[in-house]
């Protein structure tokens, strides 16, 4: 093909032929330039296809490490709301927690009521890969991205809440602990090798009737359902962004 486009030149050139060689080489040059587009466009193509493909594979590892933090979401909310019914009815002092703080097990009903604090939180591994390697971008829905900020946002606040009560139980509730009961009995529960022969038995329902220590546990209460709301904001955040997710085709 070369060599009959050169033969077809150097024989216009020979016949001085100019207005013909003027209109072949023009010619030539588009048919050039049309090579060139047609390689770009292919290039473009594959280029596109290969961004397709990355944003394919985040979105779905985005998917399964939402439905990941959405089971355990839903098992951190079922601890903070046990956690939350000891309190309540610690500070209400009905007859089903006498019966059980006066029962063989009551060092472990006061262990939950006083000790038990529940720190973790949802994670989403994959969004936080993205963020931090500047991938965000390749997600092209709007909606999505958006959402994933309004959900750093809810995990962000839960962690401080976390964090608030975390500090408070570690200033006031440790007090109870330290000063006001004998904790060595409810240390044994996770140290069964302690001998508890010589340990004095605590009375928690005397306990709870120390205005002092009602009034520790009740910050605990009111912080623990501040905790809760937030925990229920980030599962309804997870939900919307599962829902929006199902409606991409990731297959």
């Amino acid at each position: 093909m070369i060599r009959l486009l050169r033969k077809i030149r150097h024989q216009l050139l020979s016949e001085k032929s100019y207005s013909l060689y003027l209109l072949y080489a023009s010619g030539e040059i588009f048919l050039v330039v049309v090579g060139i587009l047609f390689a770009l466009q292919i290039d473009n193509r594959n280029e596109t296809k290969k961004i397709k493909n990355e944003e394919l594979g985040i979105l779905v590892n985005l998917r399964n490490d939402l439905y990941e933090a959405k089971i355990e979401s839903s098992r951190l909310i079922d601890e903070e709301t046990k956690s939350r019914n000891y309190l309540i009815s610690a500070l209400t002092i009905n007859s089903t927690i006498e019966g059980m703080l006066l029962s063989s097990n009551s060092d472990s009903i006061f262990r939950e009521i006083i000790w038990n604090l529940v720190v973790d939180a949802p994670v989403i591994n994959s969004y936080s890969d993205i963020k931090y390697t500047g991938k965000t971008g390749l997600i092209m829905n709007q909606k999505i991205r958006q959402r994933f900020t309004n959900l750093e946002l809810s995990i962000n606040s839960l962690h401080s809440q976390i964090a608030d009560r975390l500090h408070v139980q570690q200033l006031r509730i440790d007090y109870i602990a330290a000063n006001e009961i004998n904790f060595v009995r409810i240390t044994a529960i996770l140290h069964p090798e302690l001998m508890m022969d010589q340990e004095a038995e605590n009375d928690y329902l005397l306990l709870l009737g120390n205005q002092k220590i009602r009034n520790l546990l009740a910050i605990k209460l009111e912080l623990t359902d501040e905790v809760i709301r937030n925990r229920l904001q980030l599962d309804d955040d997870i939900n919307n962004q599962i829902k929006l997710k199902d409606e991409e085709r990731l297959d």
